[in-house]
């Protein structure tokens, strides 16, 4: 992939765009919701974008106990201080 459409990638879910924010709602991608935030690319490729953003720990992965949703924590998102996003973080990864 050349370094523009990465950044395309990207910018759909880490932006100030006010058109893009909704697609990480309080700082949460939802997983369900992959297919509206990249809808332009191929379905086969969400999974690798995803762990594209988990390896450069742009996000976190959520791991919730009964499953309901899965989502990444995108902590740029957050309205909040990188501090307190760690922090809630931390608190949702334990």
């Amino acid at each position: 992939m050349n370094p523009q459409n990465l950044a395309g990638v990207l910018s759909q879910v880490i932006t100030a765009s006010d058109d893009k924010v909704k697609n990480c709602k309080g700082g949460f991608l939802r997983h369900d919701e992959l297919s509206k935030v990249w809808g332009e690319y191929d379905s086969s490729l969400h999974k690798g974008f995803l762990a594209l953003i988990h390896d450069s720990n742009l996000g976190f992965p959520l791991n919730l106990e009964n499953d309901s949703m899965k989502a990444t924590l995108i902590p740029a998102m957050l309205p909040t201080s990188d501090n307190e996003a760690m922090s809630i973080y931390l608190q949702v990864s334990e």
